[in-house]
């Protein structure tokens, strides 16, 4: 940091003849001088590049608050902010610059960020940028925004000058440029005149430049996405000092990554593409009703939506929806609708704790816009999904996948009801989702329907991993699952167990369709799977046909013949990152419990996946570190997460052994352990 300087000129760095400095990660705030260039003054042919650096709250008497160029000096400014700089003498005649003054110089800035800046010569020129004397500066991804002059408060063109701007957002657009009679303007592509929407330009104290801005983008902001690819420039200075400086500049302003969403974001800092759904936040005056909201939501943690639709409504593609803790009921949390986007609805915590009811008056997602599988659900529990009511007589309860493939990862699907087909998801038009890790119990269809747990219709083709079919249930046709149509399901690592259908109780297919089924347990065997005569079963290696000895809520109990009988490497890779270590071709890290997800259960020192949704991760209870025994080391693990509850920071999901599992870490927790003391020693 270079801070509180004064000289007379360059207050907080002078470079002069042919200085071709290289500064990264830098601060200059504070610094003052009496003549130009209040954070940096560079003249006489001196080009330094200036990347990630802040110039904010400097000031110069006579010209550029935050720099100054002179004499054919051409800085490089990259991912840099400008912010609450300013021309400081009244008494100055023709000033100004507050950001940054060009005389004879041609600067080409990046991805800068100019905002709060201001000139007070009388007259003044540029509050954000003034260029003169034949100077041609170059910018390219940059917000000029909140900039503040009598002449071009953003940028101002003088005496032979030529302003070049390109995929910026300028306040006032063109037309707001101030140039005089031998000057011009270069407009190229990609402009927009849409305010930025910064997060907060001047903070809590009003005042640009100081340490609380916040000139983050807040979501929804026109600037993200909206800049040049080809603009941004190889990492010259290797600021990632990974030996590669032929590659695009990888981080923004934060040290964050510079792309996100396939397009590069105006500014200096990227959007990271996370927006938050919480209709329990502070400043919502209407929790549980998401037509009353906080006035100022827009998908920040501060001020998060408090409808998953309105989310998905403004994410661009890439984008993460983080659903925080709780029961989304109402508008915008129902029949929710991607539109064909390639995002991610996950949970913060899981779903035990957030959950889309949908009261029995509609399912709970709607694909139908192509989707594919860049568009993701993760971690919920979606149910009282309905569609078997008059006047809406249709199929698939909780989730409908029409023409579309997204992926359905670690969610619950219970409780939901269709009228005909898909008590809990119904895929049809060649829809070929990937169902990972996901329980479905006691859905259903009325009429004479099929499918309770999911229905495949006209050239569907699902893949199942890992999930657990109970308690579902129809009058006709496949309780579990039913194909129809030229319908093929592909199923490993499951378990169907005690749903209930007419003909084929767990599977049911008809009119040339087909499963191919390995390494699952299926009540009643090959021979339980109802099919007619055009229709097939690819009866795979590892299928058991053995009680599953599932608890009341699908866990697997000690002893269950599917702990450590599931197939490795059919366990998809993390594609969602679930557990947010940038690794997406790992194989997926939890179960539908975010607990391990291969662990070895039966103590046999082989570590072998579990059939079903929920790993069981211990031969003994309370054995946390999975060691094969209760000790005192798992006694520590417990102690960690004692009087935790999800979104705590110590919660330990793992620790969570009462029965029922009840999100709180309390006696009947300890209850169970202290039973279970130093049980395999």
């Amino acid at each position: 940091m270079i801070a509180d300087n004064e000289a007379h000129s360059g207050g907080g760095m002078y470079n002069e003849y042919d200085s071709n400095s290289v500064l990264i990660n830098c601060i200059f705030t504070g610094n003052t001088c009496v003549h130009s260039g209040g954070g940096m003054y560079n003249t006489w042919r001196s080009h330094p590049k200036v990347i990630n650096c802040i110039f904010s709250g400097n000031s110069a008497e006579y010209s550029g608050g935050g720099m100054s160029n002179n004499r054919e000096s051409n800085p490089v400014a990259i991912n840099c902010v400008f912010s609450g700089n300013k021309q400081g003498d009244p008494t100055t005649f023709v000033g100004g610059g507050g950001g940054m003054d060009n005389s004879g110089s041609s600067p080409n800035l990046i991805n800068c960020t100019f905002s709060g800046n201001s000139t007070n010569a009388n007259p003044n020129y540029g509050g954000g940028m003034y260029s003169r004397s034949s100077s041609n500066p170059i910018m390219t991804n940059c917000i000029f925004w909140g900039n503040t002059a009598s002449n071009g408060p953003q940028i101002a063109a003088a005496s032979s000058s030529n302003v070049s701007i390109s995929y910026c957002d300028l306040q006032g657009g063109q037309p707001g440029i101030y140039k005089d009679v031998t000057s011009s303007i270069t407009w190229g592509s990609g402009n927009i005149t849409d305010d930025p929407c910064f997060v907060n330009s001047k903070g809590l104290d009003g005042t640009a430049g100081t340490a609380d801005d916040d000139l983050h983008l807040s979501p929804g902001s026109l600037c993200i996405g909206a800049g040049d690819n080809t603009a941004v420039p190889q990492d010259i200075a290797d600021i990632d000092s990974d030996d590669d400086t032929l590659e695009p500049t990888p981080w923004d302003l934060d040290r964050n990554p510079r792309i996100v969403s396939g397009m590069v974001d105006m500014g200096a800092y990227e959007f990271q593409g996370i927006l938050y759904v919480d209709d329990d936040a502070s400043d919502d005056p209407g929790p549980g009703d998401p037509t009353v909201s906080d006035p100022n939501e827009n998908g920040s943690a501060e001020h998060p939506f408090d409808a998953i639709q309105e989310a998905i409504g403004i994410a661009h593609n890439g984008d993460t929806i983080m659903v925080l803790d709780g029961t989304y009921t109402g508008t915008g949390n129902k029949n929710i609708d991607f539109g064909g986007k390639a995002v991610i609805v996950r949970s913060q915590n899981g779903p035990k704790v957030t959950v889309i009811d949908c009261e029995n008056l509609d399912r709970g997602f709607y694909f139908h816009s192509g989707e594919g599988g860049d568009s993701v659900v993760v971690g919920l529990t979606i149910t009282k999904g309905n569609v078997s009511h008059w006047p809406q007589l249709d199929n698939g309860g909780g989730i409908v996948c029409n023409n579309s493939s997204p992926k359905i990862i670690n969610c619950r699907i219970s409780g939901n009801t269709a009228y005909s087909w898909g008590g809990g998801i119904f895929c049809t038009n060649s829809s070929s989702p990937g169902i990972i890790n996901c329980a479905f119990t006691g859905n259903k269809t009325i009429s004479m329907g099929a499918g309770g747990g999911i229905t495949c219709d006209h050239y569907s083709s699902p893949t199942l991993t890992n999930c657990t079919f109970s308690g579902n249930s129809v009058q006709n046709f496949g309780g579990g699952l039913y194909c129809i149509y030229v319908s093929q399901a592909a199923v490993v690592n499951c378990i169907f167990w005690g749903n209930t259908a007419t003909n084929g109780p767990q599977i049911a297919l008809s009119q040339a369709s087909g499963v191919s089924i390995r390494y699952c347990d299926l009540q009643g065997g090959q021979p339980g799977i109802s099919k007619d005569g055009n229709s097939s079963v690819t009866w795979g290696i590892g299928n058991i046909d053995l009680d599953p000895m599932l608890m009341g809520d699908g866990h697997l109990q000690s002893g269950s013949p599917c702990i450590d009988v599931g197939d490795n490497t059919s366990v998809p890779a993390d594609t969602a990152d679930l557990d947010n270590d940038e690794n997406t071709v790992e194989t997926l890290p939890f179960d539908l419990d975010d607990h391990p997800r291969i662990a070895d259960g039966d103590c046999n020192d082989t570590t072998i996946v579990d059939m079903g949704a929920y790993e069981f991760g211990y031969a003994y209870i309370g054995d946390f570190d999975n060691q094969c025994d209760v000790d005192f080391v798992d006694y520590a693990i417990f102690a960690l997460a004692w009087l935790t509850e999800p979104g705590d920071a110590r919660w330990n999901p793992a620790c969570d052994i009462s029965v029922p599992a009840d999100n709180h870490i309390d006696w009947s927790d300890l209850d169970v352990f202290a039973n279970n003391w130093l049980a395999g020693k």
